[in-house]
């Protein structure tokens, strides 16, 4: 009988199973994110032991379905565990960033009359800024690209001069300056 054992990275995590209608889901409860599910197929068996998962085969002529749902799996379990990162770069003079101290408002001073103010998303993005770097973390993806997507409205990139919200390692070809 076919045995993965897979190593837990984050002890915080917990594990639990659900049963709806006939269907098994494992549920991950991360603590800085919501919970999240995975189905567990009918010829999967799955218990945790001490950190660790263990996947077993149930049914002898399913090994290459066992090897995909492995693979699968794994995957699935690296990627919610680690958060997924975003920098955007604010390029131009006089263009500042900040957090404010309860690190739920992000103050943008990007040359208006008035310093525009973001709420943060906190259950879902932590917000980071390094001199003129913007880093964006978390666990859903969608919700740090949203917000990051909502940033660079604000200031799109001048076509000339290249003022404004860049994504880390962007490329963007600029306009020749007009000459008279």
């Amino acid at each position: 009988m076919l045995t993965k054992k897979l190593k837990l990275n984050s002890s915080k995590s917990k594990l639990f199973f659900v049963t709806i209608e006939d269907s098994k889901f494992l549920v991950l409860d991360l603590p800085s994110y919501k919970k999240m599910y995975i189905s567990v197929r009918p010829f999967v068996s799955i218990f945790k032991e001490k950190g660790v998962l263990i996947l077993k085969l149930k049914k002898k002529n399913r090994e290459e379905d066992f090897e995909k749902y492995v693979e699968f799996f794994t995957r699935w379990l690296r990627n919610a565990e680690k958060p997924f990162k975003k920098q955007l770069v604010l390029k131009g003079l006089g263009f500042k960033a900040d957090v404010s101290e309860d690190k739920k408002k992000l103050e943008l001073k990007l040359g208006f009359s008035a310093i525009i103010s973001l709420p943060i998303p906190t259950h879902e993005v932590k917000v980071t800024v390094n001199k003129n770097t913007l880093s964006l973390e978390g666990f859903d993806p969608a919700a740090v690209g949203n917000f990051a997507t909502k940033i660079k409205s604000l200031k799109f990139p001048d076509v000339y001069k290249g003022k404004g919200f860049w994504g880390k390692n962007e490329i963007r070809v600029l306009k020749e300056i007009k000459k008279t």
